[in-house]
């Protein structure tokens, strides 16, 4: 009797945001990308019309290399954390650890960042997220919300395996039915890896931030076949393009 063996799944992984996987994924992705160099930069020209640097509550802060890159223009920091990642990076910074929703600085800020944050808030709860932060504000401060475009190509690549579409032009519309002063700039980034094994490990990376264990994980083989079909380039590498949204958002006045 003929046998045709069938080739056993091989899904990406999912990955545990408090594991060591995670953490080098994430470091991956860090080292590949210029996203935070651009973030950085815009958010450098934010800092330099706040009237006022009091405080600075980054709610989100990763493994706070932004957030100490910004603290040094603020008179205290304030980081919303759950890991400690970040004690290393900036150890001036005040860590509050828990979700946004529970927890609440203890002043009025005049900069709140939640950078790459709200892949991990259910999209119905992002409108009550962006408000609670917004409490948060001295009057002439301004928060600042970061997700990736949903026109870049890594947000295609999330969209392409699990359906999820992330876009912050719906959350400021949202917004502005609330008098809220919110607009968007759209900056590109990029992502290069050298190596497909590092192109995966950034892909897993990217689409962790979409609910796997619920949607189901795509098989790693056809993840390869559609990185080397979309994002191979000449140098035997591969490119994405990580273009950035900043959302600001300013109470009405």
């Amino acid at each position: 009797m003929l046998r045709i063996s069938a080739t056993p799944p091989m899904p990406v992984r999912v990955l545990d945001p408090a594991g060591a996987d995670y953490h080098r994924a994430l470091t991956t992705f860090l080292a590949s990308t210029d996203q935070g160099q651009v973030a950085v930069e815009q958010l450098a020209a934010v800092i330099r019309r706040l009237p006022h640097r009091g405080l600075f509550v980054d709610a989100g802060a990763g493994d706070g290399a932004t957030t100490s890159r910004l603290a040094r223009h603020f008179q205290r920091t304030v980081a919303i954390e759950p890991h400690a990642l970040l004690r290393e990076a900036c150890p001036q910074a005040e860590l509050l650890p828990g979700a946004i929703a529970a927890v609440r600085p203890d002043e009025p800020a005049d900069l709140v960042l939640c950078s790459h944050v709200l892949y991990q808030v259910p999209r119905r709860s992002w409108a009550e997220t962006v408000r609670r932060m917004l409490g948060w504000l001295a009057e002439e401060g301004e928060l600042v919300v970061v997700l990736r475009n949903p026109d870049s190509d890594c947000q295609r690549l999330v969209r392409h395996f699990t359906g999820v579409h992330l876009d912050l032009t719906e959350l400021r519309d949202e917004l502005a039915h609330d008098g809220v002063e919110a607009r968007i700039e759209t900056l590109t980034s990029h992502v290069h890896t050298d190596t497909m094994a590092d192109a995966v490990t950034v892909a897993e990376f990217l689409l962790n931030t979409a609910p796997l264990k619920e949607l189901g994980a795509p098989d790693r083989r056809d993840l390869e076949v559609y990185l080397r079909r979309a994002f191979a380039d000449y140098s035997g590498g591969f490119t994405l393009t990580s273009t950035q949204d900043f959302l600001h958002v300013r109470r009405a006045r």
